[in-house]
């Protein structure tokens, strides 16, 4: 996936939240935009905010774009063999 491909999906207005779909069925849930950052080099920081700190991160991954299978609305239905990306 070119990360061209994942700025559009955060730069919609209204955002819509969506996940990444990696290969064996690895997901990464961006809920809101600012908790996403493209790099120029094909890979993407996903944060989790935190529970205790209303605007912090309370983790996050990096995920290489090259690996991302779709993108797709998270109030679309998800196969219930998947995980979260969250655990």
């Amino acid at each position: 996936m070119a990360p061209a491909d994942v700025l559009a999906w955060l730069r919609v207005r209204p955002f819509r939240p969506f996940r990444m779909v990696l290969p064996e069925g690895l997901v990464y849930e961006v809920r809101h935009p600012e908790l996403c950052m493209v790099t120029d080099w094909g890979g993407a920081v996903v944060g989790y905010s935190s529970e205790t700190l209303e605007g912090a991160v309370h983790r996050h991954d990096l995920v290489s774009l090259s690996h991302v299978v779709r993108l797709e609305h998270i109030d679309q239905p998800q196969p219930a063999a998947q995980g979260n990306g969250e655990g």
